[in-house]
């Protein structure tokens, strides 16, 4: 009775990690795409990584950096790094290549 009448939200905890894991569930099924090669060879193509000299490297990174992040997400282990993973990897894509 007394923990219903705190001033402490009772599902914060729960509400958190339900987010945490959503956002990292979405991050595993946008990274389990370097395992498609012709995808992956498809994105190479794209006119945003024509300027390195390896293309193809910078397409693979990135996936595989949402990949493990969003696995690192999910479980809840090393938490923040997975998140300043995804963080450096969502800031290239929004502001590089979208």
């Amino acid at each position: 009775m007394r923990r219903i009448f705190s001033p402490s939200p009772l599902w914060l905890d729960s509400g958190l990690a339900f987010v945490r894991i959503i956002v990292g569930i979405f991050m595993i099924l946008h990274g389990k795409e370097v395992f498609d090669k012709v995808l992956m060879d498809n994105y190479a193509t794209w006119d945003q990584f024509k300027g390195f000299s390896s293309p193809a490297f910078m397409v693979y990174l990135g996936k595989t950096a949402e990949l493990i992040g969003g696995v690192l997400l999910t479980l809840g282990f090393l938490t923040r790094i997975g998140c300043l993973i995804l963080i450096f990897t969502m800031l290239y894509v929004s502001f590089y290549v979208g």
